[in-house]
């Protein structure tokens, strides 16, 4: 499956993906991102580009924009990379 960068809503466990979402805006005034995950969820957050990590999602997901819990796969990083998930050095380790 192809890689593509997104952030996951921590409510609802959706990634979007920041090249093809429009629920991602960048607020230049911050610095940061927001996402504003639609209903039933409607959790709005703001986040930094260290938040976003890399995802393995099929292609039909991907366009749409978002992929729901169970449609992507956090991908692993090189040993020694502080993942931006957990924080935790090496390999991804949360549980998303």
């Amino acid at each position: 499956m192809p890689i593509h960068v997104g952030i996951v809503c921590e409510s609802c466990e959706r990634v979007y993906f920041i090249a093809r979402t429009d629920r991602i805006e960048f607020l230049a005034e911050t610095g940061e991102y927001q996402l504003v995950c639609p209903a039933p969820c409607g959790v709005s957050r703001r986040f930094d580009k260290q938040r976003l990590a890399p995802f393995s999602v099929k292609t039909p997901h991907y366009s749409r924009g978002y992929a729901n819990r169970g449609e992507y796969e956090l991908v692993r990083t090189p040993a020694g990379y502080t993942n931006t998930v957990d924080g935790n050095t090496g390999p991804f380790s949360a549980s998303l």
